[in-house]
């Protein structure tokens, strides 16, 4: 049930950061970070590190999305978009 009120939350707030926007797998394990906190959750502790892990995956797939071809130059344009973007 919380993780089900989280991903809510997460659904309504889709960004929290200032300069820097957060993918979807940031805000939920900031959040989850958060509860485990709260309430010394081991589970939540392993869903962070799944969620960490992913976070690779997800980078490589916007990154994917922005290209247009697969050439060098645009390959180093395309992380520095999302380096500047989610700063990462």
């Amino acid at each position: 049930m919380i993780v089900k009120n989280t991903i809510k939350k997460l659904m309504e707030n889709k960004q929290t950061a200032v300069n820097k926007k957060q993918t979807a797998m940031m805000e939920l394990i900031e959040r989850l970070e958060s509860l485990s906190k709260k309430y010394q959750n081991a589970g939540l502790l392993t869903a962070i590190e799944i969620g960490n892990s992913l976070l690779e995956i997800e980078k490589q797939q916007l990154i994917d999305a922005w290209m247009v071809k697969d050439n060098p130059l645009q390959r180093l344009s395309a992380e520095k978009y999302y380096n500047e973007t989610y700063g990462k």
